[in-house]
């Protein structure tokens, strides 16, 4: 038995402990424990944990706070969940397309479906299986303007001001950047001069690739693309300036947008 299983069940035997203590009961059906692996992991221990005399279910996935965590965090789980969420809402707004307004179309998507690709995106939006959510978003936009199957969404995208889901990520990592910039490091912080890339982020040290998927990597990316005129803007009319460009370029893809220009000299 490994250092890590042991310490584990010391701490589970801890935590049951304190609950019987204060006379609270652990509930049995919601608590499990899963372990964490990449591609390169070697050995991958089955372990068993315990609370009490009952053991604590080992599983693969589980859904926290609306978002389905896997072992490897490729996201699969939750892709595959909110796939199968938001396709329904193709039938309900082809209807609607037929007896209302595109206005009625276009409050029903923001409530229903805008809202479900933008919450906790920045985890997995940047996954090697987001490209599912992206195909079920345009089959959506088809439905809602009647776009024929063949012809590109890309201009109903723009004319219509709907952020595509690469565009949704790219907009929810920035505001998370904008809103944390005292976490990240400025290239000007290493030296006493002045550079022109100066006040560019600065990337972590890091061993593994999976951490350059996470929003605080992909951050730094987006966030030097952007010019210093633009970044230095109040966080209100930063997010505005964020949006006005993403929906006028309508990207299809997180390349699109790192290899644009974006006013840049």
């Amino acid at each position: 038995m490994s250092d890590m299983v042991i310490d584990m069940n010391k701490t589970m035997r801890s935590v049951h402990n304190h609950l019987d203590d204060i006379k609270l009961i652990l509930n049995k059906s919601k608590t499990c424990f899963m372990q964490f692996y990449t591609k390169q992991s070697k050995y991958r221990e089955s372990a068993l944990f315990k609370t009490g005399e009952k053991s604590i279910e080992h599983v693969s996935a589980f859904k926290l706070l609306g978002c389905y965590i896997d072992m490897s965090l490729n996201w699969k789980d939750h892709i595959a969940y909110l796939c199968k969420k938001i396709a329904p809402n193709c039938f309900a707004l082809k209807r609607l397309s037929h007896i209302t307004n595109k206005d009625v179309c276009k409050t029903y998507y923001y409530a229903h479906i805008a809202s479900l690709l933008s919450y906790a995106v920045i985890f997995w939006g940047n996954s090697s299986n987001v490209g599912r959510v992206f195909i079920v978003q345009k089959r959506i936009i088809r439905c809602m303007f009647n776009i024929p199957f063949r012809d590109t969404c890309r201009t109903t995208f723009v004319t219509e001001k709907i952020l595509t889901l690469p565009c949704i990520y790219v907009l929810e990592v920035l505001k998370f950047v904008r809103l944390n910039t005292h976490k990240f490091c400025h290239l000007n912080q290493n030296h006493s001069y002045h550079t022109r890339k100066g006040f560019d982020l600065k990337y972590p040290n890091h061993k593994l690739a999976l951490f350059e998927l996470n929003p605080f990597y992909m951050g730094i990316t987006l966030f030097n693309k952007l010019p210093p005129a633009v970044r230095q803007l109040p966080y209100h009319k930063f997010v505005k300036t964020i949006k006005q460009i993403l929906a006028l370029k309508a990207y299809y893809s997180l390349e699109e947008f790192i290899s644009d220009n974006l006013g840049i000299k």
